[in-house]
């Protein structure tokens, strides 16, 4: 029984790897256009982050109040540089599917064969 399960399980990896192939030129550019829209929504969501933040972190400065009134301020000081750190790994992203991205697609299997 256990060996005509894998029998099985071996004839339809076969028949399956002819469709994967001839498949693989349009998953390629499938990835690549998904990874570049969605780095482009989470680049914005960034920047409107950045925004804020930067303008609560403006406030803090320019406020009368003292520094422990501000807790939108305070929380502001920390969260803004992380969110450039975010800022510059979508730019990093980007670059990488725009200028190379067969290199792109080998570090993400990479990736994906490392989890």
């Amino acid at each position: 029984m256990r060996d005509e399960i894998i029998n099985k399980l071996i004839e339809y990896i076969e028949g399956t790897k002819d469709f994967i192939l001839d498949q693989a030129p349009c998953i390629v550019q499938e990835i690549l256009a998904y990874d570049t829209k969605s780095t482009v929504l989470w680049l914005c969501f960034a920047c409107i982050l950045a925004a804020c933040g930067i303008g609560f972190c403006l406030y803090g400065i320019f406020s009368k109040k003292s520094t422990y009134d501000k807790p939108l301020a305070m929380f502001a000081y920390f969260v803004t540089p992380m969110v450039f750190v975010a800022i510059f790994a979508c730019c990093d992203n980007l670059i990488k599917i725009k200028v190379a991205p067969k290199y792109y697609v080998l570090e993400k299997i990479i990736k994906m064969k490392g989890k």
